[in-house]
């Protein structure tokens, strides 16, 4: 430093070095994801799996035993149901009504009804109400959820009934 000759100044000092003299500070690394993380992923990938094959089993059992009905159009302005002849006759009650609406069914077949809706229904004989003489059974008692009802159509005929709980619910029964 060369000697002050401005006594009123104050000393010049010197600037300290850059910062290239100074060494960085070492970087540190995140530490390694536990080995059980490789293992959650392992168990999420084989819960998934198994999901999706139960998943499948039911899709399959559903339209394996879903009931068959068929619609047949006329050539004129309103279509005929043509009953399905099904070996176990079922018929489903939904929110919709009964399905298939039509079924056919062999002499000294039964037929039975399940229901698959939330709230209670009836199987009841169209004519006249609420017994048939010719169909003196065909008067369920209520069906709950999940509930079955059966009956063996002993002769031949067409029997006509609906849900005394909803009468737009109606079905036929053809037994040859």
């Amino acid at each position: 430093m060369e000697p002050n000759l401005n006594q009123n100044q104050p000393p010049i000092m010197q600037q300290p070095s850059s910062n290239l003299d100074v060494p960085p500070a070492p970087i540190q690394t995140p530490p390694n994801p536990p080995k059980s993380f490789s293992l959650i992923n392992k168990l999420f990938i084989v819960v998934l799996g198994f999901l999706v094959f139960l998943m499948l089993v039911a899709l399959i059992s559903y339209v394996a035993f879903k009931p068959k009905t068929s619609v047949k159009k006329t050539t004129s302005s309103t279509s005929q149901i043509t009953p399905t002849k099904i070996s176990s006759a079922q018929v489903s009650i939904s929110g919709s009504g009964f399905s298939p609406a039509t079924i056919s069914v062999q002499l000294d077949q039964a037929v039975t009804w399940t229901n698959n809706d939330t709230s209670s229904h009836f199987v009841i004989s169209d004519d006249p109400k609420p017994t048939d003489s010719s169909l003196p059974y065909l008067n369920s008692q209520a069906i709950t959820p999940t509930s079955n009802y059966s009956y063996v159509f002993n002769k031949q005929g067409t029997y006509s009934y609906h849900d005394s709980s909803n009468p737009k619910f109606k079905g036929t029964v053809i037994v040859d």
